[in-house]
């Protein structure tokens, strides 16, 4: 392997480093993020039960819808990244397999490609899985916005 292809395998650890303890502090901090959000959700909840509470809830929706909507942004544009050096990786990784003097069969070669890229994909995964939890969360949000006008009606109708 010359000097170039092997930079551009290193560069896809600069995105940030894959190390066991890379991913352990990932995924804890993406659980953290869980159950901040899981918590956030059921106390605006039971706001909803008190209607001079609504203004406040109704300012905290909004924050949020544009905290989430700027934090979906900055995980897909890192995302993107990652998958773009990742599939060069993949494609120097291949080249390597198939340039070796030692002959592999196809799911040698299969297995040899999985190995080395089994810490990005990983990664990868962990990412998309927030991504998507991030969206759950902001059509959950949306709903509740949309909800605050029916509970003000609801109300005005049981006032009268």
């Amino acid at each position: 392997m010359d000097q170039t292809q092997e930079q551009k395998i290193a560069s896809f650890d600069d995105v940030p480093e894959v190390t066991q303890e890379k991913k352990e502090s990932l995924e804890e901090k993406f659980t953290k993020e869980r159950t901040v959000w899981k918590n956030k959700i059921e106390a605006w909840s039971n706001l909803f039960s008190n209607i001079e509470k609504i203004p406040e809830l109704q300012v905290q929706l909004f924050s949020a819808q544009g905290q989430l909507a700027d934090y979906k942004a900055k995980l897909g544009m890192f995302y993107s990244k990652m998958n773009n050096k990742f599939r060069e990786k993949k494609s120097n990784t291949i080249k390597t397999i198939s340039d070796s003097p030692v002959r592999h069969t196809a799911p040698e070669k299969a297995a040899l490609l999985e190995g080395a890229l089994k810490d990005d994909l990983f990664k990868m995964e962990l990412i998309s899985s927030h991504i998507d939890f991030i969206d759950a969360i902001y059509d959950t949000i949306k709903n509740m916005t949309y909800g605050v006008k029916y509970r003000v009606e609801l109300s005005n109708k049981l006032e009268v």
